[in-house]
């Protein structure tokens, strides 16, 4: 639980302040783009990467039951990890996502495979490779969305991990903490933030 924490808590400041890149190229170094170009660009990236595998679009439900069973190559969970996440943020920063909360758990998902693979190279028992993706979606919920009690409620009712509290809390806390550390605001916040800046405007 601590090497989830810890890693996914690096994992959710890495992806918010990536989405202020995003964010500031799309509305300030683009900003003379219309908006109609901008989205065409960013729903052209999703069909093309669509093309090449069908795991790179829709909302990832798909993507993360099949990443409990394993077999993924390291570099293709990097890719789908860097894709997902600059398309997710690129539909969020142009206000054409339908939702943010279960394409950025498959993001979660993926970072702990990624972590589950590292480990079980390091000696992890392989029974516990489904554990770390469970807590890495629960270690989600608490760093990138910022939702640490949300976070635990849902690894109780959804995740079923009612018996391991303590686990549970370790991986809502420290990713919390990290993104509190950095002043990071929450995925949801921001988006929130940039639809009313743009019905102001």
């Amino acid at each position: 639980p601590l090497c989830v924490g810890v890693a996914l808590g690096l994992l959710a400041v890495g992806f918010l302040a990536y989405y202020r890149v995003i964010r500031h190229l799309l509305n300030h170094t683009l900003r003379r783009v219309p908006q109609f170009y901008k989205i065409g660009g960013i729903l052209l990236l999703t069909l093309t990467a669509g093309l090449f595998s069908g795991e790179f679009l829709s909302t990832g439900h798909h993507l993360t039951l099949s990443l409990y069973e394993g077999g993924y190559a390291v570099w293709l969970l990097v890719l789908l990890l860097l894709v997902r996440t600059s398309l997710t943020l690129g539909a969020s920063v142009s206000g054409i996502t339908g939702g943010t909360f279960v394409p950025t758990l498959v993001l979660g998902a993926l970072g702990a495979a990624l972590l589950a693979g590292g480990l079980q190279a390091l000696g992890m028992d392989p029974t516990y490779y489904p554990t770390v993706i469970t807590l890495g979606l629960v270690a989600c919920v608490a760093g990138m969305m910022k939702m640490p009690i949300t976070a635990v409620a849902f690894a109780v009712e959804a995740l079923g991990c009612r018996h391991n509290l303590l686990a549970v809390l370790a991986v809502c806390v420290i990713p919390y903490l990290f993104t509190e550390i950095c002043g990071a605001h929450s995925i949801i916040e921001m988006v929130l933030e940039a639809k009313e800046k743009s019905t102001e405007s």
